[in-house]
Formats: structure tokens, C-alpha cells, sequence
């Protein structure tokens, strides 16, 4: 779906998903921790539970990594999959969804280097275990988001996202 939406076919939207915010936090490795958060419709689930699934996209294609020293192996987790694109992040995750009214927030995050990103979320209500002869088509929703990602390792004075909390 993904990858058709990508090439400007039309994106369905049929749980309301709608980006909410990200932030950017340092982390380790030269790396930035985005957590985000979506929201979703519950109402038009039908059931409790979704599955969303989150890809993120160098805007601009990552250097080649350097050759391996001759003396380390190279095990199956550091060679691509043949035929298998490289992104900067992905996952596949399954959250319940409690039944109530107004829109439901789900976070989740990705870990990156700095740069420009375009993520992209799908939220998926379950198909039946057993599908009915012409039953509608489970609803799925799709969205694309542009994230910047600045370099918090470049040694100069920054901040990460600001969090602001009240104890009562």
C-alpha cells in the first residue's frame, strides 16, 4: 500500500488517522530518538485491537557504508535482504484500542541519524479469522508525514523536544 501511495495512487483513510506531533530527543550512537504520536477514530474499529505499521525514508539516499574489516564476520543481520529496499526505519506492531468516543492517540517511535524523512503509517483494522463470503473489506488507513531531524551531536549549544509536566 505503501508503495502505491508513493507513486500518487490515492490513499485511503478510512479510520480518520491524522498526525499528531513528534518530538526529537538525543540518543546514543550519533543518533536521534523520534517519538510521535497518531490518532485514529475508534468508532469506525470493529473490534479492540489494530495493527499500525511505521516506515521511515531518507529523503536523500544514505552514503554507502564503508567495507567491513577483512578479520570480522559478516553475519545474515548485516547483509540486506536480496530485492529488499534499506530504510532508515520500520516496524510492525499490534495495540489494543479501547471503545469510546473522540479520537484515540497511539505513540510509537524510531531512532535515526540526522536529516530530512518522510514517514509513513498505516493503521490497519484486523481481518475476521474467518472472512464471510462478501463481506466489506477491513478498513486501513494511510498517512505520510515530512519529519526534520536535526544533528543534536554537532556540538553546538541545542535542545531536544521540551517536555513540560504537572504533578497533582
Amino acid at each position: 500500500m505503501i508503495d502505491g501511495a508513493a507513486t500518487a495512487q490515492a490513499a485511503p483513510n478510512d479510520l480518520s488517522l491524522a498526525w499528531v506531533r513528534e518530538d526529537v530527543l538525543k540518543a546514543l550512537g550519533h543518533r536521534q530518538y523520534v517519538p510521535f504520536t497518531v490518532s485514529i477514530d475508534p468508532s469506525k474499529l470493529s473490534g479492540g485491537n489494530a495493527t499500525i505499521y511505521w516506515r521511515v525514508v531518507a529523503k536523500t539516499p544514505a552514503a554507502p557504508p564503508a567495507a567491513a574489516p577483512a578479520n570480522t564476520r559478516n553475519t545474515p543481520h548485516d547483509r540486506k535482504a536480496p530485492g529488499k529496499a534499506a530504510y532508515a526505519f520500520e516496524d510492525l506492531r499490534s495495540v489494543s484500542v479501547p471503545a469510546r468516543q473522540g479520537p484515540f492517540a497511539i505513540s510509537r517511535s524510531f531512532t535515526v541519524g540526522a536529516g530530512a524523512y518522510d514517514v509513513w503509517v498505516v493503521v490497519k483494522d484486523p481481518a475476521p479469522q474467518r472472512p464471510q463470503r462478501n463481506a466489506p473489506a477491513p478498513k486501513v488507513s494511510l498517512i505520510k508525514q515530512a519529519v526534520e531531524v536535526p544533528d543534536l551531536w554537532n556540538g553546538e549549544l541545542n535542545t531536544s523536544s521540551m517536555f513540560v509536566t504537572c504533578l497533582q
